[in-house]
């Protein structure tokens, strides 16, 4: 699910508020963000201020989910001229590789992967 998450500093009034866009796979996105944003406030690095919530806006239900790629190897995997990382889907499994700096190309070849399908 696609949203919007608008928060502020705490005390600012809400005119103040900024957009952080996600692509989550939950099914309440506003308990999603409050609990984001509790997080957030709870571990405070020196110089960060609290946040607080000012609302959320579902942008859509029905856009493919974006694959949230996790590397899976320590180190960068060499085979005679081929150097490359392998990456697996942390929502749906796919497991895909990338080559240099280049893009994540999943390992199946089919259109369908180009989206994610959410949880395995």
């Amino acid at each position: 699910m696609m949203f919007t998450l608008w928060s502020k500093y705490r005390g600012e009034p809400d005119s103040k508020a900024w957009s952080e866009d996600y692509n989550q796979l939950v099914d309440d996105p506003r308990a999603w963000c409050l609990e984001t944003l509790e997080t957030f406030n709870a571990t405070l690095r020196h110089g960060e201020q609290p946040r607080e919530f000012v609302r959320v806006e579902i942008k859509a239900n029905d856009v493919p989910l974006r694959h949230q790629w996790h590397k899976t190897n320590l180190v960068t995997i060499m085979k005679g001229r081929d150097n490359y990382d392998t990456y697996r889907c942390e929502l749906c499994g796919i497991t895909a590789k990338r080559y240099g700096v280049g893009d994540i190309v999943p390992d199946k070849k089919k259109d369908f992967y180009k989206s994610c399908v959410g949880t395995r």
